[in-house]
């Protein structure tokens, strides 16, 4: 009988660090109160931002995601770019379309993972919120 030796990998080896990085700040930077509104997400996701994720089904353009977290009182936005699980909302979520987002909201934050992926971290503007 022989014994392995097997070395424990690293944690970044198992994870994107970049993607850790850019969720453990999003986590950071929402206070812990407050749920996010989210285009897309899955467990990592959840595992990292420790806060509450919200899918705006049923909305359909930018002004009806606006009036969504206004009625329902939810100020951040994490966008996935290019991905979305409402279906009619992922030509807003496009690389082409995210800079309309600026005129409702404002950017916090944006970050590129290792595996390219991108996100961004908004918060609606002032004028829609009283927060």
């Amino acid at each position: 009988m022989s014994i392995v030796n097997i070395e424990t990998p690293q944690f970044g080896q198992f994870y994107n660090k970049k993607f850790v990085s850019a969720m453990t700040n999003i986590s950071r930077m929402v206070p812990q109160n407050e749920p996010i509104v989210s285009s897309d997400y899955y467990g990592n996701m959840v595992y990292f931002v420790t806060h509450k994720f919200i899918t705006p089904y049923g909305i359909s353009s930018e002004m009806s995601l606006v009036r969504y977290m206004v009625e329902k009182n939810l100020t951040y936005l994490l966008v996935y770019e290019n991905h979305s699980m409402v279906k009619e909302l992922k030509p807003l979520f496009s690389h082409d379309s995210l800079k309309k987002l600026d005129d409702d909201f404002q950017k916090l934050a944006e970050y590129t993972t290792d595996g390219h992926s991108r996100f961004h971290l908004y918060r609606l503007s002032s004028n829609w919120t009283s927060k």
